[in-house]
């Protein structure tokens, strides 16, 4: 449930084999990176769990970060994609990508981020080295999963309180056992509702 509307289960995991499907067709494969920065929305879910089925790693950007910290994180995580919204609220997120790879306004990848071979940009402003997000939402059949229990399913980035951040590995049994006992102490049953407000970029909103 959220601002915007109610999906169900069975609609996103239709939503999350058809975007998976795409990012496959775009290049994305088991065991590359694809950093995610965009608000909380059910579109950022459905692509986690997308490049999750596929054996990819996400790599959640704080939306809070300035342009030498998304590098940093672009560039140390080895990300071979980015999916990013081109705003959110006052933030440029196109513009604070151009100022790190002005390249996307020509082609990728770039000297300065070899590995970035392809960023889509949700919304309207798309630069022409970059891949409009409706390219997710094609019609697509369903691959088969490609992920283990003990594959890396995220790069979760520290706050950075000494030093630069640190990108821990989360695999998804870990997560999975994680969320299941954090809903265990917190006595979630079938029919609950769960307010979460914490950003999705955060390990506590993503788990």
């Amino acid at each position: 449930v959220t601002p915007d509307g109610r999906v169900t289960y069975a609609a996103l995991a239709a939503e999350v084999d058809r975007v998976a499907a795409n990012l496959h067709r775009l290049g994305l494969r088991r065991g590359d990176h694809v950093a995610l920065c965009m608000g909380n929305s059910v579109r950022w879910a459905v692509i986690l769990f997308a490049a999750a089925s596929l054996g990819a790693v996400t790599v959640p950007v704080n939306t809070r970060w300035r342009p030498a910290e998304t590098a940093y994180a672009l560039r140390q995580s080895g990300a071979a994609m980015l999916v990013t919204a081109d705003r959110l609220l006052k933030v440029d997120f196109v513009a604070m990508l151009r100022e790190v790879l002005p390249e996307i306004d020509a082609a990728l990848p770039a000297a300065r981020l070899p590995k970035l071979r392809t960023v889509i940009v949700d919304g309207a402003d798309v630069p022409a080295g970059t891949i409009p997000g409706a390219e997710l939402d094609r019609a697509a059949a369903p691959i088969a999963d490609a992920a283990d229990p003990g594959d890396v399913a995220l790069i979760q980035y520290t706050s950075g309180t000494t030093s630069a951040p640190k990108g821990a590995m989360l695999t998804h049994d870990s997560m999975l056992r994680d969320a299941f006992h954090v809903g265990r102490r917190l006595g979630l049953r079938p029919g609950d509702r769960y307010l979460s407000q914490r950003p999705l970029f955060h390990v506590a909103g993503v788990t």
